[in-house]
């Protein structure tokens, strides 16, 4: 039953990736249609990360009282119906009103799913987990740059992922019983109550030098998520191939770096995997910076989503073995939350700051904050 579960995981995960690629690619139609500017994106993202970081800081406390597996269900649907909310929008208000069950959906399972896998598995399923996720948003892009070039438009395509995405949230009904009967096992149960109080759990030792790791570092990945198609048009003179191209691309350099981590992680441990994930991005962001090629741009994006790969899930996974005093569900949440807020926060200011500078800011700052993001890294390994 174990292996069922995570099966069920792994389709959540490939459901999770699906709405994160998808609205980087389309939002250069959406905003000559709605008559906005390049970095109106960033209110958007801001709307849909401090969402998903309220549900992601919630998410303990939830799933003490559905469950992991009604969480799951629940939010899948959220994100569906936000995918199908954009797809009807004709103004860039009622988009900010659909992009809301996006977060909402987006965190509280992000947090459930990831405390979960790392309390009952090893440290390579949770690598092979996020694997799953970039499954998803490697076909996400795929399938909508194939779509809008074949000349269908930017709706069609968000409500053909929007359907893919209620077919996932019907299997993960279905598999209701399943997760009842495992977490009845284990004692992940509803009835389970709270070990600490929020400002208790705060004050651990190592916890808030990990919410802000988490915070930087999943700002930096996000700013490659939103920006690569919009840099390499209007930065680079790339078409719409090559910038949907190195988009899907980017996320086929995470799923490939997170199946090898998975084999791997064993004999090298979750910090080395970081420490090395984080050399890897920082080389392909600067070569990024000096690229001029559309080709070469598009390989950075593969060599940069490949350092990416083993950083989110190794960290993951890791907070069971940095905090062991039963307040992992909740720092599990409060380290999503914070990686929320990062997204928010830095992919949008380098929007708001492209306005001002272009976008070629955005390889620069990837390479700063990641330094950055090393060096804080070190400093929690020391603590913890």
């Amino acid at each position: 039953m174990a292996f069922v579960i995570l099966c069920v995981i792994y389709l959540a995960f490939i459901s999770l990736g699906l709405p994160d690629s998808v609205l980087g690619i389309i939002w250069p139609e959406i905003r000559m249609e709605i008559a906005r500017p390049v970095e109106a994106l960033s209110g958007i993202t801001l709307v849909i990360v401090v969402f998903t970081s309220l549900s992601a800081f919630l998410s303990g406390r939830i799933i003490r009282k559905t469950g992991t597996g009604l969480l799951t269900f629940l939010c899948g649907l959220l994100t569906a119906f936000g995918l199908i909310g954009i797809s009807l929008i004709h103004s860039y208000p009622a988009m900010i009103l659909a992009a809301i069950p996006l977060g909402a959906g987006a965190g509280a399972v992000d947090a459930a799913l990831n405390n979960y896998v790392a309390e009952h598995y090893k440290p390579r399923f949770m690598n092979w987990l996020h694997s799953f996720w970039g499954l998803g948003a490697i076909a996400a892009p795929l399938l909508v740059t194939a779509l809008i070039t074949s000349g269908s438009s930017w709706r069609i395509a968000a409500r053909i992922i929007a359907a893919v995405q209620l077919s996932i949230s019907l299997i993960l009904f279905l598999a209701l019983p399943a997760w009842k009967r495992e977490e009845g096992k284990t004692g992940n149960t509803a009835a389970a109550s709270s070990i600490n109080g929020v400002f208790s759990t705060l004050r651990i030792k190592g916890v808030l030098s990990s919410m802000l790791l988490f915070f930087l570092y999943c700002g930096v990945e996000y700013s490659m998520i939103n920006w690569t198609a919009s840099y390499l048009i209007e930065e680079k003179g790339a078409g719409l191939v090559y910038a949907g191209a190195a988009q899907s691309l980017l996320f086929a350099g995470l799923t490939a770096g997170r199946i090898l981590a998975g084999f791997i992680v064993g004999k090298t441990g979750n910090r080395t995997l970081v420490y090395t994930g984080m050399s890897f991005a920082l080389s392909g962001a600067c070569v990024l910076l000096l690229a001029k090629n559309p080709l070469l741009c598009a390989a950075c994006a593969a060599f940069i989503g490949f350092g990416y790969a083993p950083i989110y899930p190794c960290m993951m996974h890791e907070t069971a073995a940095r905090f062991t005093n039963g307040a992992n569900k909740d720092i599990t949440g409060y380290q999503v939350a914070a990686a929320g807020l990062g997204v928010a926060v830095i992919p949008v200011s380098l929007g708001y700051a492209s306005k001002w500078l272009t976008l070629s800011i955005m390889p620069a700052g990837i390479i700063a904050l990641l330094a950055v993001s090393l060096l804080i890294f070190r400093r929690l390994n020391q603590i913890t």
